[in-house]
């Protein structure tokens, strides 16, 4: 794969338009069309949520829109859409072939997909004097201030939050490019120390539940040496039978 394929991948990748045919499963939005029936809806899915379910709405796909960024994708990295993921293409290509000095910003990131594209090009053309800025309140968008800014009269996208308010983890999540290629170097220069340190910080013994599977009659008594605390047996039909 040459350069301007990895290029042409990584767009429709980041706006998920390499899988559109298979439809998108969002969940539901609360104010849509402001009809009862989403609202009843919103508030099931509060209820369902504190039993880790959720209601989903299933929506077909449409080639115009994500072509145009005129959707919300559910899961991709970007809503700008192709044409707009063109024009950063030759907005960041035409600074490096004028030799224009100065970073790339992008104010309102949504996911990432925008500055991870930008710093994938900067990468291909072998550009390193440049910083991809992000820029973003992570919290989606305010409530307008209609006395002040007349044209955000009635805009409701404030409600949103549920979809556009993305964490600054989530987006510092989408690694960049070398992180996979450094990868296994870094686990190489890891020390029995550094994991020792990982271990204690994410590993809490008294806060697990322990699985072990295997002959009751060859493993009870290590486990019982352990002191992991009240032991249940449990058959193979997953039927807990008696503690011993």
């Amino acid at each position: 794969m040459n350069d301007n394929q990895y290029i042409d991948l990584l767009k429709k990748v980041l706006i998920d338009y390499h899988r559109m045919e298979m439809g998108e499963t969002p969940p539901i939005k609360r104010n849509k069309g402001h009809k009862p029936r989403y609202w009843l809806l919103y508030l099931l899915e509060r209820i369902l949520k504190k039993s880790d379910f959720t209601i989903r709405e299933k929506v077909p796909y449409n080639k115009e829109n994500r072509l145009n960024g005129r959707d919300w994708p559910a899961y991709a990295d970007s809503m700008i859409g192709l044409k707009r993921m063109d024009n950063i293409e030759f907005c960041v290509n035409d600074t490096i072939k004028n030799n224009i000095p100065g970073d790339l910003i992008e104010t309102g990131v949504w996911r990432g997909g925008s500055v991870i594209f930008m710093r994938a090009l900067l990468k291909v053309a072998g550009v390193t004097d440049k910083i991809v800025w992000v820029a973003d309140s992570f919290e989606g968008l305010p409530k307008p201030d209609e006395d002040k800014y007349a044209a955000d009269k009635g805009d409701d996208h404030y409600t949103y939050s549920d979809v556009l308010a993305i964490s600054e983890e989530q987006v510092k999540y989408n690694r960049g490019k070398d992180y996979w290629p450094n990868y296994a170097n870094k686990i190489k220069t890891l020390t029995l120390k550094d994991i020792q340190s990982a271990a204690t910080k994410v590993i809490q013994p008294a806060q697990m539940t322990w699985l072990i599977v295997g002959d009751r009659k060859k493993i009870e008594k290590s486990i019982r040496d352990l002191n992991l605390g009240e032991i249940h047996f449990i058959n193979s039909e997953g039927k807990e039978t008696k503690t011993f």
